[in-house]
């Protein structure tokens, strides 16, 4: 494989993980904690916190359950599935708290999308870089 493949090959990754995991952290930081931020700053800190140490937690289980998979389009269309399930799950249970969280449906709906894209560009690296993928274990 040519440097330049590779070089393609990572650039998706790359872009596949902050499409996945940044879209949401930018798109909370503005809907969320930019006027806590002002307002509170000790409330926002804490609340994005705690939110991180447990959303991180359940990405690195995840994570770690699907990397013991090889590379394949089924691989990527499973942990596609785990994404939405899991967004799907916190917007039931934000719908169900019944609170005035708009913002938070919001970021929510907006992480879910970066997901989406995400998984495209994961998809694409698998297809066209299937055998270097495997070989470095990206995905």
């Amino acid at each position: 494989m040519t440097w330049k493949q590779k070089f393609w090959a990572w650039c998706l990754v790359a872009f596949s993980y902050l499409f996945t995991f940044v879209t949401p952290m930018v798109a909370a930081y503005f809907l969320l904690a930019e006027n806590v931020a002002s307002d509170e700053s000790k409330g926002g800190f804490f609340y994005f916190l705690v939110i991180g140490l447990f959303g991180g937690a359940l990405a690195l289980a995840l994570v770690k359950l699907l990397n013991k998979q090889k590379a394949n389009m089924l691989k990527t269309i499973f942990r596609l599935g785990v994404k939405i399930a899991v967004i799907a799950g916190l917007i039931g249970m934000v719908k169900y708290v019944d609170f005035n969280l708009d913002k938070l449906l919001e970021v929510l709906y907006i992480g879910g999308g970066g997901m989406f894209v995400g998984s495209i560009f994961e998809a694409v690296a698998v297809g066209k870089f299937n055998a270097y993928i495997r070989e470095v274990g990206a995905f």
